[in-house]
């Protein structure tokens, strides 16, 4: 069988608003002053040539952001939740939550992968990865 080695992000870099010289999120449930979204690049080694295929991307980006979850979680500087994007569990991140209530700030990280790491046409819409 194959085996998975994690190995930590290739890259980190600010998105969102704040990427484009705006202001930091505010949390829709109020209780966080300030959120900065952050995507983290999984290592192309991380993947198979075709993991495009049957959601095969969909669980190895879980399991990455869990295996990186499990790691965060044992510093005591900051809580770490993993949380599903719009409720879809398709799409995970993780949140770094600091300081204390009603001055907390949060870092959301999002698993992305270099755009070379499958080619473009086989994610197309129209296309059928399922089999």
């Amino acid at each position: 069988g194959k085996t998975l080695k994690f190995a930590p992000p290739t890259r980190a870099y600010v998105i969102g608003s704040h990427a484009d010289g705006g202001c930091f999120n505010v949390s829709m449930h109020g209780d966080d002053l300030a959120v900065v979204d952050v995507a983290v690049e999984m290592p192309r080694s991380f993947f198979h040539e075709k993991d495009y295929l049957d959601h095969r991307y969909h669980f190895k980006r879980a399991l990455y952001l869990e295996t990186l979850h499990n790691k965060l979680s044992k510093s005591s500087e900051w809580s770490v939740d993993m949380n599903d994007q719009y409720a879809d569990p398709r799409k995970p991140y993780i949140s770094l939550h600091f300081g204390e209530k009603g001055d907390r700030k949060t870092i959301r990280l999002f698993a992305t992968v270099d755009a070379e790491t499958f080619a473009s046409v086989r994610l197309l819409p129209d296309r059928a990865n399922l089999r």
